[in-house]
């Protein structure tokens, strides 16, 4: 039987960040819980501007996706139109419905204690493969912070107490996710390299990620590098 702080559970919440240009590291939510959005990218039959984030998000929270103003005003992103929360990973896709309005960027916000200095539009300008010892950072929406570590297994499956569901192909790494950070961007050095998926329960500095090139199969999305 696993210890309890060795328990995978996923990191569903509600919070409030973003103005336009759209981009990573923000809260986005559908109804009363909601998840955060990780890269901008392209769907790769049509070209479609979306946003990336957790597929388990969209698999509980299957309706239209919106995020809010600093002023608290609601704004909708768009619906879902890919998602896998499964063996085969976890991610999924938010159609942006309103392009000219969000003007998607390829950026992340970078704040808080990260090493790195506070960025609201830090460019994502590649993908990449994480590998053990791989630094690497992510900007959840819950606390509006980023936290920074290094990959410490690859090739990682879990099964998720809170969804009796099993995914395969996660990475784990030395950084810090709360509640609400599912669907956050994982990136350094201008390079993205997953989306989280989750932690163990009790640890919150053991957080789980989908890769990036994996998301993007999944998705059958291309991720945008689109500077604006």
């Amino acid at each position: 039987m696993a210890q309890a702080g060795q328990i995978p559970t996923t990191l569903p919440c509600r919070g409030v960040f973003c103005t336009p240009p759209l981009r990573g590291g923000v809260q986005i939510y559908s109804d009363t819980t909601g998840c955060t959005g990780a890269f901008i990218g392209r769907r790769a039959v049509n070209g479609a501007l979306v946003q990336l984030t957790a597929g388990h998000c969209q698999t509980v929270w299957d309706r239209t996706w919106l995020t809010s103003f600093i002023d608290g005003s609601e704004h909708v992103i768009g619906k879902v139109i890919s998602k896998t929360f499964s063996e085969a990973g976890d991610a999924g896709a938010v159609l942006i419905t309103n392009p000219t309005g969000w003007l998607p960027r390829a950026w992340v916000v970078i704040r808080g204690d990260s090493g790195i200095t506070n960025n609201q539009a830090y460019r994502i300008s590649s993908e990449g493969t994480p590998i053990v010892g791989t630094r690497v950072c992510m900007t959840g929406g819950t606390l509006h912070t980023s936290s920074c570590g290094r990959v410490t297994r690859v090739g990682v499956s879990v099964t998720y107490i809170d969804h009796g569901i099993t995914v395969r192909g996660l990475v784990e790494a030395s950084m810090c996710a709360f509640p609400g950070d599912s669907g956050a961007p994982v990136f350094a050095n201008h390079i993205a390299y997953g989306i989280v998926s989750g932690r163990l329960r009790l640890n919150p500095c053991a957080t789980l990620f989908q890769p990036i090139k994996a998301a993007e199969a999944l998705t059958g999305v291309n991720l945008s590098h689109e500077a604006g």
